[in-house]
C-alpha cells in the first residue's frame, strides 16, 4: 500500500487507504466471481454423470421389459394354439352328444380370453418397444 500512495503524491492518506481498500474489494469480488463459475462447471459435470447414470437405467430397463414382453407374446401364442385345440376338441364332443352346451360355451370362453390374452401382449409389446426406441433416440417421428 505504501508503494502505491508514493506513486500517488497528489493523495491524501486517507485516500490512498480508501483507493487500497476499493482494489482489495474488487480482487475479492473477482476471486468470488472465479470460485463460484468453478462450482458451477463442477455442478454441470456432475449433474451430466448423473443424468447419464440415469439414462443407463431407463434403457436398461427399457432392454428388459421389451424382452419381457416378447416373452408374454410366446406364452399367449401358445395359449391360443391350445385354446383353438380344446375348442376343436369341444366342438367335436358336442356335435357327437358326448359334452355339453356349458363346456362348449366354456371352450369358447377361454378361447376368447385367449385371444384377448395375445393382443393384449402385442400391444404391451409395441409400448414397450416404443419405450426403448424413444429412450436410445431411435424413434422416428414424421412431421408434416
Amino acid at each position: 500500500m505504501a508503494a502505491f500512495c508514493a506513486q500517488a503524491r497528489t493523495m491524501t492518506l486517507a485516500q490512498c487507504q480508501q483507493t487500497a481498500l476499493e482494489n482489495n474489494e474488487t480482487m475479492t469480488v473477482s476471486a468470488n466471481k472465479l470460485l463460484q463459475a468453478k462450482l458451477d462447471v463442477e455442478n454441470a459435470v456432475l449433474e451430466r454423470e448423473r443424468n447419464t447414470r440415469l439414462m443407463t437405467i431407463e434403457v436398461n430397463s427399457n432392454i428388459r421389459n421389451v424382452v419381457d414382453s416378447r416373452r408374454m407374446i410366446e406364452t399367449a401364442e401358445l395359449g391360443v394354439e391350445q385354446a383353438d385345440e380344446n375348442l376343436k376338441v369341444m366342438r367335436s364332443l358336442f356335435d357327437n352328444g358326448m359334452a355339453t352346451l356349458t363346456d362348449l360355451l366354456d371352450a369358447q370362453s377361454q378361447w376368447h380370453s385367449a385371444r384377448s390374452n395375445l393382443i393384449e401382449a402385442r400391444m404391451q409389446f409395441k409400448s414397450y418397444e416404443t419405450d426403448y426406441l424413444r429412450s436410445v433416440g431411435k424413434l422416428r417421428t414424421e412431421s408434416k
